[in-house]
């Protein structure tokens, strides 16, 4: 199955202002067998935040290049992610051993979707969102939540993955379908992207459909970036929001769309 996908972080304008370096990472894996989409938010109270979120994307990534055979169900596939998510807490804990510093000094948030053939699978630790859409033929084809966003007792609370109760708290998803569209986006575009009104939260699909259009009909990676670019660090999103940013988008490249979602 043809991918195609583009993905962009970018400092938020309250850390522009206090000259803080961007906390959130992406990293895109694309074997040809597995698509690989990982997101990781660093906390703005934590001293090596982006370390953290660097670290753990990078690792995740290098999980799923160590030539690992593939899990063949849903349970399979749970025990997998739990598998990679103690070997990022253990490698976030080891770097702050290095770093002479409480762990909490390490403390990021984590989206993973995994696309397989015939699956979309997904694990979640903290905030920001997994979104995509069915193939065509499911009864269901709007935009859905692969997991629903973790909320604490108050606003911004949320969970980490230095934690000690983040295999406790992690969310997993196994869906026996790839999808249509895909994206994953960290907490800053979550009051843009999501109607926060209901419970749980649903997609707003005019904020995402331009995006898959317009990555679905743009060949060139470097104007797809520029495009979110321009749509991340544009007045009227910094407007609604200053915190870092991170979109990034998978369409099926079988279909064609070019609207621009700028």
């Amino acid at each position: 199955m043809a991918w195609r996908h583009s993905g962009l972080s970018v400092t938020g304008s309250g850390h522009a202002k206090t000259a803080t370096p961007c906390q959130d990472v992406h990293a895109i894996l694309d074997t040809g067998c597995l698509l690989v989409l990982a997101v990781a938010d660093g906390a703005g109270s934590a001293r090596y935040a982006e370390l953290a979120a660097v670290q753990a994307t990078k690792q995740a990534l290098d999980w799923f290049q160590s030539g690992r055979p593939l899990p063949a169900d849903a349970p399979a596939w749970e025990a997998e992610l739990r598998g990679l998510l103690g070997s990022l807490r253990d490698g976030l804990a080891a770097a702050a051993d290095r770093l002479g510093c409480p762990a909490r000094d390490l403390a990021c948030t984590f989206l993973l979707a995994l696309v397989t053939a015939d699956a979309l699978i997904g694990v979640q630790v903290g905030d920001g969102a997994i979104v995509y859409r069915p193939p065509p033929g499911e009864s269901a084809a709007d935009l859905a939540l692969l997991i629903v966003p973790q909320r604490g007792e108050y606003l911004n609370e949320t969970v980490f993955l230095i934690s000690d109760t983040c295999l406790q708290d992690a969310r997993f998803a196994y869906r026996a379908s790839a999808p249509a569209d895909l994206a994953l986006f960290s907490d800053g575009l979550q009051m843009l992207a999501l109607d926060m009104s209901v419970q749980p939260p649903a997609p707003h699909a005019p904020f995402f459909d331009p995006f898959f259009n317009f990555v679905r009909g743009q060949p060139d990676p470097a104007r797809r970036a520029d495009q979110l670019r321009v749509f991340l660090e544009s007045e009227r999103v910094c407007a609604r929001t200053d915190d870092d940013k991170t979109l990034v988008i998978a369409v099926r490249a079988d279909a064609a769309g070019s609207e621009s979602p700028v």
